[in-house]
């Protein structure tokens, strides 16, 4: 459907941050989906160039 995730990396006075921001799946009985489209979402994140690869490397 309509959701997904954008992430965005930045050095700030030497250290790297991330900022990730998603549009999920709404409501209680769509838990689990939302819990799949996240680690999805995490594992489909990537950055070029520097050591810290990935969302969580930061």
């Amino acid at each position: 459907g309509n959701k997904g995730g954008v992430s965005a990396r930045m050095n700030v006075f030497g250290h790297s941050i991330c900022f990730l921001n998603c549009h999920l799946p709404a409501h209680m009985e769509n838990t689990d989906q939302r819990m799949e489209d996240f680690e999805s979402i995490l594992q489909q994140q990537q950055f070029e160039g520097q050591a810290a690869t990935g969302v969580l490397d930061h």
